[in-house]
């Protein structure tokens, strides 16, 4: 047990040990079947973390009815309590069969997400990092699910080529973000506006700082009319042209109700980089 816990900061055992009293009490009394069956696998996986067998890094781990290849053991607990637990994502929507953008998929835990609250929606992902999209492709392909189509390809205000800093550990420290501790590579980026011709039910985007870019795409092509609710991943950098306050008034201005929340990151939040959570819905 003392070698798991050394292994660890502090961040990540207080992730590991988040098991409940409410959630213990939520396995046994919840009405809704998927809720208990969440529930009960967040509080077995934190316990499986702390078994000397299990993988830190490039492991198997079973979510709810899914089984789930991880790069990162943390990161997977940490998408799971946020996705799967606490719901980030929830929407409610009366058509059977809804077409949902996600905008960095990552190992694809949004879209499973997305799958088991709507066993029929049809989803569009993306996935910059080469590495990370070959263990999203495996997610998918592995669990059997159906109208579901992913790109390899990084979202921008332009089609071409982009600079992508990657970590070769973690999955969710990546991004447009100079940054000289993480290595540097080209990307194939698209503009968003050029794959939607249809309603879009929800778009759901965490793209670590392209942001700005992917709306103002949509904005100019007017796009943005096809979309009827947003879950944005806002990160707050120095350089941005807009800044939080514009993106909620561009939102607004475009006939969307919109609600922020500061976000708790991946890590520990510094006067130089932010993260917030923008729901924005017609």
């Amino acid at each position: 047990m003392m070698d798991t816990v050394k292994r660890l900061d502090t961040y990540k055992i207080k992730l590991y040990l988040r098991i409940t009293f409410k959630d213990i009490v939520t396995v046994f009394t919840s009405k809704d079947k998927t809720t208990r069956s969440t529930r009960a696998s967040c509080i077995k996986n934190r316990i499986y973390a702390f078994l000397p067998k299990t993988k830190d890094y490039n492991g198997r781990l079973r979510v709810n009815e899914y089984h789930v290849n991880y790069k990162s053991l943390w990161e997977l607990l940490f998408l799971q309590d946020e996705i799967f637990r606490n719901e980030e994502y929830r929407f409610t929507e009366n058509i059977q069969n809804p077409l949902i953008i996600d905008c960095g998929s990552n190992i694809g835990m949004s879209i499973l997400y997305f799958k088991t609250r709507h066993s029929s929606a049809r989803i569009i992902g993306f996935e910059p990092n080469r590495k990370i999209y070959n263990i999203l492709l495996k997610n998918l392909h592995e669990n059997e699910l159906t109208d579901v189509v992913v790109n390899n390809l990084a979202l921008a205000g332009h089609n071409g080529h982009i600079e992508f800093f990657e970590s070769d550990t973690e999955t969710l420290d990546n991004s447009i973000v100079t940054d000289e501790n993480k290595k540097k590579v080209r990307v194939e980026c698209v503009k968003l506006s050029e794959y939607i011709h249809e309603k879009v039910n929800l778009l759901k985007m965490d793209v670590e700082g392209a942001e700005e870019d992917v709306i103002e795409d949509l904005i100019n092509t007017k796009k943005i009319r096809l979309v009827d609710k947003i879950f944005m991943e806002y990160h707050l950098l120095p350089d941005r042209r807009l800044g939080l306050e514009g993106m909620i008034k561009s939102l607004k201005k475009h006939g969307f109700k919109v609600n922020v929340r500061s976000n708790d990151p991946v890590h520990v939040q510094t006067p130089k980089f932010y993260q917030y959570l923008i729901s924005a819905e017609r």
